[in-house]
Parts: C-alpha cells; sequence; structure tokens
C-alpha cells in the first residue's frame, strides 16, 4: 500500500497549482456562506478529479479527501466543463467517453447525458442528482482559462432531503457561478 511518502507528492501539487492557491479562499468563504460542502474539481482527461474539498460536519470521510476521480459523464463538474466545449467536442464527449454506474440513479442513457450537457450549456453550470451518491444533488460553475476553456469547476453537493432542485438552482447557482468567474487563470493554467 503507498506510503506517507505519497502525501509529499500530493502537497507538492497543491502548492504548484495556481488555481488551488486563487480558489482555496474563495472555497471557504462560499462554504461558510452556502453550509454547505463546496469543492473544485479539474477535468483529467476523461475524468474529474477533485483538487479541493471544504467538507461540513456532516460530511462522509470519503467525500473529504482530495484525489477522488469520477467519470467526467456523470458528474455535475464533468457536465460543466464539457458544455464549454465546442459543439463537435461535446458530441464526441458524449458518444465515447466513459460511464461508470455508481449507484441505481446513474444515467447511462447517453442521450439523457447530452440533454443534461445542453442545459448547461444554456444555463452555465451542471447538475445531477443521485448519480454519484444517492440522495446527493451536485451542481458545478466552471472556471475558465485565459483562453476561454474549462478548466475546473466550483462544486456543491447538498442533500436532496434538505435541498429541492428547484431550490439548488435559485440559492446556490448564482453563488457558484459568481465565485467561478472570480477565478483568473492564465492561458495554460
Amino acid at each position: 500500500s503507498p506510503s506517507i511518502k505519497f502525501l509529499e507528492l500530493g502537497n507538492a501539487y497543491l502548492w504548484a497549482d495556481p488555481l488551488v492557491q486563487l480558489a482555496m479562499p474563495k472555497l471557504i468563504e462560499l462554504g461558510r456562506l452556502l453550509s454547505e460542502r463546496v469543492n473544485v474539481a479539474r477535468l483529467a482527461g476523461r475524468e474529474i478529479v477533485y483538487v479541493i474539498r471544504i467538507p461540513t460536519q456532516l460530511t462522509a470521510f470519503g467525500a473529504m479527501v482530495a484525489g477522488r476521480r469520477l467519470p467526467a459523464l456523470t458528474t455535475s463538474s464533468g457536465r460543466a466543463m464539457i458544455a464549454c466545449l465546442s459543439e463537435a467536442e461535446r458530441k464526441e464527449a458524449v458518444e465515447t467517453w466513459p460511464i461508470r454506474v455508481v449507484t441505481s440513479k446513474t444515467t447511462t442513457d447517453r442521450r439523457k447525458i447530452a440533454e443534461a450537457i445542453e442545459d448547461a450549456v444554456a444555463c452555465g453550470y451542471g447538475l445531477t442528482h443521485s448519480e454519484n451518491i444517492m440522495n446527493e444533488i451536485g451542481i458545478a460553475a466552471p472556471v475558465l482559462s485565459g483562453d476561454g476553456r474549462p478548466v475546473a469547476t466550483v462544486q456543491c453537493s447538498v442533500s436532496s432531503l434538505k435541498w429541492s432542485v428547484d431550490r439548488v438552482r435559485a440559492e446556490i447557482a448564482p453563488h457558484l457561478i459568481e465565485v467561478a468567474n472570480s477565478i483568473h487563470l492564465p492561458k495554460g493554467a
């Protein structure tokens, strides 16, 4: 199994990534404002990887640790970033990127995934419900690089036992979009 030495690599990444340095204080404040779990995810090939996790007291351990990877097509972060790609790139992603069933509600119908991504194009954020954790609504707004390419998302996960999708759209989406738009990364960052 990995040794504690592997933490040095993770620490080096966090110190070197300008996104982490720019986003961390904003995410801490957003977590306080919303009183909900907030994250930053990056696109890594055809998956998303959480690089910042700001938990709440009720957050399960697995949702606290940075480094978790999930298929982009079934996550709010992945859908938000794919929505920022060209129409041809979006089509290629929907048709070829992998899907891994995590819950009984994980969407495997690529037509429905395409519709969700087009919804993200229209509204400026990606949304999922129970796709990776049951009774969890995920919502994410894209962070764009200086050249307009999606490089990350500001994401929030809430319990659907406490929040409705409509309430998430009305009360959380504007804050995520505002924070995502406030993170200005240089080209290629």
